[in-house]
């Protein structure tokens, strides 16, 4: 009967330590679902912000064709750590713009489609 007892007493520890894993399981990946869709959401925010703010200031230095102006504002968008790259793109000209690579912010080249 002794040994009955002690053999009850596992099984219900056991048991308890298996729910208790799965119900933190489960509710990690929930907790790190929604987390991970506000992540997201706050990320979409902020790019359209920031493409706002671009569309409003570069608007003076494209017109002036002024692109020391428009590298100062985009290398100042990068300084974020949301932003990996900005390209502009007119219809008639190549892209401007730039992308970090590291720690480096570097200018995009653009290539030609016979190059690709």
């Amino acid at each position: 009967m002794w040994g009955l007892g002690k053999s009850l007493q596992l099984k219900i520890y056991a048991a308890l330590i298996v729910v208790l894993t799965a119900t933190l399981i489960i509710s990690g990946i929930l907790s790190y679902r929604d987390y991970r869709s506000t992540l997201f959401e706050q990320l979409g925010d902020e790019m359209k912000l920031t493409a706002n703010r671009l569309a409003r200031s570069s608007a003076e230095p494209m017109w002036n064709a002024d692109q020391e102006q428009l590298a100062a504002l985009l290398k100042s968008e990068m300084l974020s750590k949301s932003v990996a790259g900005i390209a502009i793109k007119a219809p008639d000209e190549p892209r401007f713009g730039f992308y970090k690579e590291g720690k480096k912010l570097k200018p995009f080249v653009e290539k030609n489609k016979t190059q690709l």
